[in-house]
């Protein structure tokens, strides 16, 4: 999480780690924000690598995240973080009455 000098919220990003069913440890990246008036300060970055710095000193493998590839800016952002596409996602969904 990140603050703006009023102590209001600014950016945030929620990690987590699992251990897969062959026992290797994996890194999960979502939902992760910056507020619009408080992009272009590097709020982003500094808060992606410290959340890969502490999946690094938890011993994760691999981190991974999902996004839309229509979402161009957190495409092109977790693109320049080094993140790779490795799989595409199928989303189901139903309609529910009022």
């Amino acid at each position: 999480m990140a603050t703006d000098p009023d102590g209001e919220l600014a950016a945030f990003v929620i990690g987590w780690q699992h251990t897969t069913a062959g026992g290797r440890l994996i890194g999960m990246v979502e939902p992760f924000g910056v507020r619009e008036d408080a992009r272009r300060y590097g709020l982003a970055w500094a808060l992606m690598f410290e959340l890969l710095r502490r999946f690094d000193a938890a011993g994760v493998a691999e981190v991974r995240v999902m996004t839309d590839n229509y979402r161009d800016t957190a495409f092109a952002f977790y693109s320049g973080c080094g993140f790779q596409v490795i799989d595409r996602v199928l989303m189901l969904g139903k309609k529910v009455d009022d």
